[in-house]
């Protein structure tokens, strides 16, 4: 087997395996030149030492980013290991990939390249979660050295050009041969829009809806509020039978495996940083309305309550034609207006609703910047008779007249 050959299964079983199984270990790498590095029982200086791995000894690394820090100047992240029989955590910085320490620029070209047509030809909605991975190694532990820094509107990680000087040609009296002529270039078909997917849960007692549509195996984080800001963590999510039954049919919970109070939990196709938050002072909505009337206006932030030009504002049109506990509306909608890339973009969510809830009111459940766009992402709640609907509008639309789209929605039936 030649070098090409093995780099390639290795990237290839490396990225399979991380995408699977995010905290196993799988990917060979090797301990710097010094004095070693110690194996800490948690991703953090501050955890106990559970090994001392010698310089230029071989472990095995996980694809999961932790805790991000810096030491002695260099940038990188905690990640899990295993040296041996020994698993613990390690900063990454002070780590290099085994397999191409002595790899040359064309062939570790070649490989990646081979790589990312094998993986995209098996399933092209891979694409986002895999150049994320090749982008953090090149830029992490300093593959950039073996294939050059990108160049203006050229890709050089997936690009090999072999220079070779031009040929000069003799002077000639003769007169030239005509070209035919060319037919004229057919116009470049946009680029497919890579969607991602997403899974929405709510922690739930006596569950009585489809549980064929949680599946635990995928990666799951849980949103929690601890004071004024929101968190994530990585979860694993538990559907249990329930103890207590309140109606005749099956009746389930489903819980997250963490003591935190849960606000909800959402799937992700590739592993997230878990150093997020979104500051929201815990009475907000006290001062602002989260079931807008027509005529009302509330401004969603991404990260914090501060003036920003990716601010989203959020409105409602419509009439109110008698008042009440439930209100009769006609014509009612809801808008969003924003700006991206300097262009202004009002949006009609109204038709991305399953349901909007007995009154015709969805509320604003949680808004904040969930995949990093600096644009909120809304979860609506519209409450019924049978139980509750969440609708996650993520904005990731690529339309030029729209912002958001249904991304994912779960409905927490009730058993009564």
């Amino acid at each position: 087997m030649n070098k090409l050959t093995l780099l390639l299964a290795v990237l290839i079983i490396s990225f399979s395996a991380g995408a699977q199984n995010a905290c196993t270990p799988t990917l060979p790498f090797t301990v710097k030149d010094g004095n070693g590095l110690k194996m800490r029982k948690g991703p953090g200086a501050n955890f106990p030492v559970v090994a001392f791995v010698p310089a230029k000894s071989e472990i095995l690394l996980c694809e999961e980013l932790f805790a991000a820090a810096t030491f002695e100047g260099i940038n990188g992240y905690w990640r899990a290991v295993q040296y041996k029989d020994k698993v613990g955590y390690m900063f990454d910085g002070f780590l290099i990939p085994g397999s191409v320490a002595q790899m040359d620029a064309y062939t570790f070209k070649m490989a990646q390249l081979a790589m990312v047509n094998s993986l995209i030809q098996q399933n092209p909605r891979r694409a986002d979660s895999l150049l994320t991975y090749l982008n953090h190694i090149a830029r992490i532990l300093g593959y950039e050295k073996l294939i050059g820094m990108p160049k203006k509107d050229v890709d050089s990680i997936f690009m090999y050009q072999q220079q070779t000087p031009p040929k000069v040609l003799e002077p000639t009296t003769e007169k030239p041969i005509p070209e035919p002529s060319k037919p004229e270039p057919e116009p470049a078909k946009p680029e497919p829009v890579v969607v991602i997917n997403y899974n929405l849960l709510t922690e739930t007692a006596n569950y009585c809806g489809d549980i064929q549509s949680i599946d635990p195996g995928l990666i799951w984080y849980a949103v929690y509020r601890r004071g004024d800001n929101f968190y994530r963590t990585r979860i694993d999510v538990m559907v249990l039978k329930s103890k207590y039954s309140v109606g005749k049919g099956m009746e389930f919970d489903v819980r997250a495996d963490t003591d935190k109070e849960v606000a909800f939990m959402f799937s992700s196709p590739k592993v997230l940083d878990t150093n997020w938050a979104v500051y929201q002072p815990f009475d907000y909505f006290v001062t602002h309305p989260n079931k807008l009337f027509p005529g009302q206006q509330i401004e969603l932030f991404a990260k914090a309550p501060v003036a920003d030009v990716h601010n989203v504002y959020l409105s409602a049109t419509g009439a109110v034609l008698e008042v009440g506990l439930c209100p009769v509306l006609e014509n009612y909608k809801i808008k969003t207006t924003a700006e991206r890339d300097g262009n202004p973009i009002e949006q009609d969510i109204t038709p991305l609703f399953s349901y909007m809830g007995q009154c015709g009111q969805p509320e604003i459940y949680w808004f904040g910047d969930m995949n990093n766009d600096q644009f909120a992402d809304i979860i609506f709640v519209s409450v019924g008779d049978k139980g509750t609907l969440f609708t996650l509008l993520m904005s990731d639309a690529q339309g030029k007249t729209s912002l958001y789209r249904k991304a994912a929605e779960w409905f927490n039936q009730t058993c009564e």
